[in-house]
């Protein structure tokens, strides 16, 4: 762990307080918060969590007029989450400096039109778009996930649930202090260091098991 990470460590526990407390922000009033003000967040990986595999990126890379597939019931599960009033967070280790190719439309902009054109809730309100600003590798990816959760958290989001499919993933998760009972993964890390498995490639059954456990954020209308 290196030092900016180590200091960042206190936000985490603070943000764990803070959900334990509500996960609300301030509250000195006594009155919830709805809508725009809640800060109960979840927090979604993209590439063969929201798309089939990680593949499906791969191929966008390449030939810039492809439309990577989204796992089937994806768009449904985490437009139930905002319609709840949670905050959105979308994080991917896809780095800013890629340009697709045959059209040169860069990765952010790629991902977001993605995003917008599949269906998934994209308020600037309520959601956020997040790409490493530069290729991060390996165990690297966990470290700049870890650090995005802790930038959220130092602003009053706590993360309810997360979900992934990468071992980055769930250590990421695990730094940001998100419970193993919510941290849902799919593919074949399924399951790994106590994570809810999701078993097959869709989510369809999750969104039928678990959705309905959801309460709405924040006193949310």
């Amino acid at each position: 762990m290196d030092i900016k990470h180590a200091l960042r460590l206190p936000q985490v526990f603070a943000s764990a307080l803070l959900l334990t407390l509500g996960g609300c922000g301030d509250d000195s009033q006594g009155e919830s918060e709805t809508g725009a003000e809640c800060r109960l967040a979840i927090v979604t990986d993209i590439d063969e969590t929201l798309t089939l595999s990680n593949d499906e990126w791969e191929k966008q890379k390449e030939d810039g007029t492809y439309d990577p597939k989204a796992r089937e019931s994806a768009v449904e599960l985490i437009q139930t989450y905002a319609d709840r009033g949670y905050f959105v967070l979308y994080l991917t280790a896809r780095s800013q400096t890629w340009v697709l190719g045959g059209t040169g439309e860069t990765s952010t902009a790629a991902t977001e039109r993605w995003l917008v054109e599949h269906g998934f809730p994209m308020d600037p309100a309520r959601s956020r778009l997040i790409l490493s600003e530069k290729l991060v590798p390996g165990d690297a990816a966990r470290l700049y996930k870890a650090e995005a959760l802790a930038d959220l958290q130092s602003e009053g989001y706590s993360f309810d649930y997360a979900y992934g499919n990468a071992t980055t993933d769930i250590g990421a998760f695990a730094d940001a202090m998100i419970p193993k009972a919510a941290t849902f993964i799919i593919g074949v890390h399924a399951g790994e260091e106590g994570t809810v498995a999701i078993d097959g490639e869709s989510w369809s059954e999750h969104v039928a098991a678990h959705l309905p456990t959801v309460t709405m954020a924040c006193g949310s209308k």
